[in-house]
């Protein structure tokens, strides 16, 4: 099953605690809540299996928040900025889980190659109480090198002074101190995120 703006959900959850899901030939509901679903097209579509719903899935309160902006050419709650949809994850999670959950909506954690593009990354932000957020760099020890997840290349710094600090802070923040600059971190640590993709990947 499609929505009518032709994308599949990844994960879609009807309600704020989704403890279990529903597979409905493609479309994940929490149980519990399917405001807006009627018994008719439930039957119609049949339920499939359940099982605990997955750690990197975030809850959306509507299917319709799915659809596509056709303005910018990025999904509804996602916003533009030079040829890529942004959108802030406001679950904490690990760096490692906030990449996955980012794939798992067809991009990844955001990289940043201006000034102009990290101060639109920050405004995303600037709504929340907890400003520290991942995004997508991380250091290749073997290689003694920052990279951004996505593979683009990592030439745009904005790192506090005296960072990065190395040890075992392999995973970039924003936000960090009242500077607002960039600070490495165990990646271990819970963070919320921001995810980017492409323009062409919707649309090709």
């Amino acid at each position: 099953m499609e929505w009518v703006e032709g994308i599949i959900p990844h994960c879609l959850y009807l309600g704020q605690h989704p403890p279990l899901r529903h597979h409905l030939k493609g479309v994940q509901l929490h149980p519990h809540n399917i405001t807006g679903l009627t018994d008719q097209f439930i039957k119609s579509v049949g339920i499939c299996d359940t099982q605990p719903a997955p750690p990197a899935c975030s809850s959306i309160e509507d299917p319709r928040s799915y659809r596509f902006n056709m303005s910018s050419g990025c999904p509804h709650r996602w916003s533009y900025f030079n040829h890529h949809c942004f959108v802030y994850v406001p679950r904490s999670m690990s760096w490692g889980q906030a990449e996955r959950n980012c794939k798992s909506m067809g991009g990844h954690l955001a990289s940043v190659h201006s000034s102009n593009e990290y101060r639109y990354i920050q405004h995303l932000t600037s709504d929340h109480d907890y400003m520290e957020t991942w995004i997508g760099g991380t250091y290749e020890y073997e290689e003694k090198v920052w990279l951004w997840s996505d593979g683009s290349s990592f030439h745009y710094t904005h790192w506090c002074p005296g960072e990065p600090s190395g040890g075992n802070q392999n995973c970039l923040q924003i936000n960090y101190t009242p500077s607002k600059c960039w600070d490495d971190l165990r990646c271990d640590l819970h963070r919320p995120s921001v995810c980017a993709k492409k323009i062409s990947t919707l649309l090709g």
